[in-house]
């Protein structure tokens, strides 16, 4: 059994391989016919595209977990809802201001 799963293993990362090298691939002369015709924003974003297939970029973005708000009561959330916007340099006004 754990050879079967070894096997198919590889037999997806060979797949991976093959799929990065190919957009690579499309990506260059994609590049090239930009470079050829003088459109120097479409040659950047497939450079970009390159970059970004080949891994040298990477788009991050911050997850946060809900367990940070798990178990907290209404009043504790919005007191770390303020706490973080003030954070952020916002003027929190009282609930009872907003009326």
């Amino acid at each position: 059994m754990r050879r079967r799963v070894d096997e198919l293993k590889e037999r997806g990362a060979a797949r991976a391989e093959v799929t990065i090298a190919s957009l690579v691939n499309e990506l260059e002369n994609a590049r090239l016919l930009a470079v050829k015709r003088g459109q120097a924003s479409a040659a950047v974003a497939a450079t970009m595209g390159k970059a970004k297939v080949t891994g040298q970029i990477i788009d991050r973005a911050e997850v946060t977990t809900l367990d940070e708000f798990e178990g907290k009561s209404p009043d504790e959330l919005i007191e770390m809802v303020s706490n973080g916007l003030r954070e952020l340099g916002y003027t929190v006004l009282p609930s009872s201001a907003a009326n």
